[in-house]
């Protein structure tokens, strides 16, 4: 990949083509069930990995299941640490600055920690693929990192995702495999576009 397509082109590319829509189909069911959300986790992963690796951004298809199960669960070691329990905090602190008659700040701080815990599980489940080792995921100072080069490129991706998972919230499944999708592969064609910078610059 020696460019990078932008947000608007990588959503045509992936929700405009209705040979695909069987396999967005089948991972938004798959979201939906405890357990079998294993799998469509382990897609994610597999997708994400594929595009640093070799740049390609056709979906792949769904196959070799013991895989994916066991890609689902590096995916849901790194969600955990850098998404859903960063989120659980804040929202402990929100119920708590509702106590305190400052609800106003919680209800600020909920979408921009959403957005910001987003960024930097994508760039801690990126930077374990890369090493491919859980200790990767320790590596909070080039995380962070990785995590402020995106921002910029990132605003507009960001705001569809938070803005798609306001609109289908009752749809979990459908916001989350969509709503992840989309977000970590533009976040791993933008970290694999700033890889290959830094190597021409050499």
């Amino acid at each position: 990949m020696n460019w990078k397509p932008l947000f608007e082109e990588l959503c045509f590319r992936m929700l405009g083509n209705r040979a695909i829509w069987p396999r967005l189909l089948l991972g938004i069911v798959l979201s939906f069930v405890p357990l079998l959300n294993f799998f469509a986790f382990g897609y994610l992963y597999r997708y994400t990995n594929q595009i640093r690796t070799s740049g390609d951004l056709e979906l792949p298809n769904w196959e070799d299941w013991s895989g994916l199960l066991s890609d689902g669960l590096k995916f849901l070691v790194a969600w955990l640490i850098y998404w859903l329990l960063p989120f659980l905090l804040l929202t402990t602190l929100h119920v708590l600055l509702i106590q305190v008659e400052l609800g106003l700040l919680g209800k600020i701080l909920l979408p921009v920690g959403l957005l910001w815990f987003t960024l930097l599980f994508s760039s801690a489940l990126y930077r374990m693929q890369a090493k491919e080792n859980f200790r990767a995921l320790l590596e909070l100072r080039l995380i962070l990192n990785m995590t402020k080069a995106l921002l910029r490129p990132l605003v507009l991706p960001l705001l569809v995702f938070y803005g798609f998972h306001v609109l289908v919230a009752p749809l979990y499944g459908l916001s989350f495999f969509i709503g992840f999708l989309l977000i970590l592969s533009y976040t791993a064609v933008c970290l694999k576009t700033i890889e290959q910078s830094k190597r021409r610059a050499l």
